[in-house]
């Protein structure tokens, strides 16, 4: 028995590309299918299965050319031909970012990386990687780094300038003002920061919300007109308060 998923599919979608991704989304019988925020992000960022470092007990991207990429049911689903299989013949150090690594390997033409579930305190390596294993690096659209041990937001994070889905909930993030390295990304929409010591701060969602005029999504809850108005009242108040303390 096949079932077809369909939910991904726009109003702007021509019938001839609808028929050809149809083929691609049938799912066969005792394939489990991929969680339904899965799906919503693969039909945003043009449905091709991301890179898949999760769960690898990485403890620093340097060790990413001695894993292998896992396929995944969305792998599957969506073609293997989408996702690379990395296999390195030697640890590749990383420590000069501008030192783009050596692989053995054709690179993957995806538009997304998950890097969840490691034990990752530090990516300040992340645009070498990024450069050494995607096709078209700078299209990065969207970054999973949710569920491991970062203190801060990098501030590297600008030379990814096309991304738009930003997952690092379930880390360390304590500072706040780390917000504003994510200011020059442009077309961030989507961004999760909850279950960071951050969430603890008053105003912490319209602080971010404020700062980060973008986005349309925060902490898998959209960001409303009202959470807008709140953002801007906020900058105001601020910025009154600043003039009082120079002038006094």
């Amino acid at each position: 028995m096949e079932r077809t998923i369909t939910t991904i599919f726009n109003r702007n979608t021509v019938p001839g590309e609808r028929c050809m991704r149809m083929s691609r989304l049938k799912l066969i019988k005792n394939q489990k299918l991929p969680t339904k925020e899965m799906l919503s992000v693969f039909a945003f960022i043009g449905a091709r299965a991301p890179l898949d470092f999760s769960f690898r007990q990485l403890e620093v991207l340097d060790s990413l050319f001695s894993k292998e990429t896992r396929e995944d049911d969305s792998s599957k689903l969506y073609g293997s031909e989408d996702i690379l299989f990395v296999k390195s013949s030697e640890q590749t150090n990383l420590s000069k970012q501008e030192e783009q690594p050596k692989t053995s390997c054709k690179k993957s033409l995806s538009r997304s990386l998950r890097l969840n579930n490691n034990f990752l305190n530090n990516i300040e390596n992340l645009p070498a990687m990024v450069q050494a294993y995607f096709q078209f690096p700078t299209d990065l659209a969207w970054l999973d780094l949710s569920f491991n041990y970062l203190k801060t937001i990098s501030s590297q994070m600008y030379r990814c300038p096309n991304l738009q889905i930003l997952y690092m909930h379930g880390n360390a993030i304590s500072n706040l003002n780390d917000i504003d390295n994510l200011v020059p990304l442009t077309k961030l929409t989507k961004l999760t920061l909850h279950g960071n010591p951050i969430e603890q701060i008053q105003n912490y969602r319209i602080i971010v919300i404020s700062r980060l005029l973008t986005l349309r999504e925060f902490d898998f809850s959209c960001v409303s007109l009202s959470d807008r108005e709140s953002g801007e009242r906020m900058l105001h108040e601020m910025k009154v308060k600043k003039t009082r303390k120079k002038t006094n």
